[in-house]
């Protein structure tokens, strides 16, 4: 039963964390930088921040979250592989995870 709950609680913290709420992030999405730095507090700029808190916080500051958003799934099994190093996102490879 202890070694269950290790690989539980190792198999969560592979997960993507909201910076803001501390709910997993099971949705990823990119936004311009512009968008992001209209929305997202300064000093969470380069944490991860969840869908939910993101259109929050957008829709409390009158931004227009919703032009030019892409998302995208963040499974466990694909963190697991990134902290592995054996594959890594998109943006990973050279662009930017805001879509500029």
């Amino acid at each position: 039963m202890v070694n269950e709950s290790r690989r539980q609680r190792s198999n969560f913290s592979s997960r993507e964390i909201c910076k803001l709420c501390y709910h997993v992030n099971a949705v990823g999405f990119k936004v311009p930088d512009s968008t992001w730095r209209s929305v997202v507090p300064r000093r969470f700029w380069d944490d991860i921040v969840c869908l939910s808190c993101f259109t929050r916080l957008g829709d409390e500051k009158g931004v227009p979250w919703d032009e030019r958003i892409e998302f995208f799934p963040v499974s466990l099994e694909t963190n697991r592989r990134d902290a592995n190093g054996q594959e890594m996102l998109e943006y990973e490879k050279g662009g930017s995870p805001h879509g500029d």
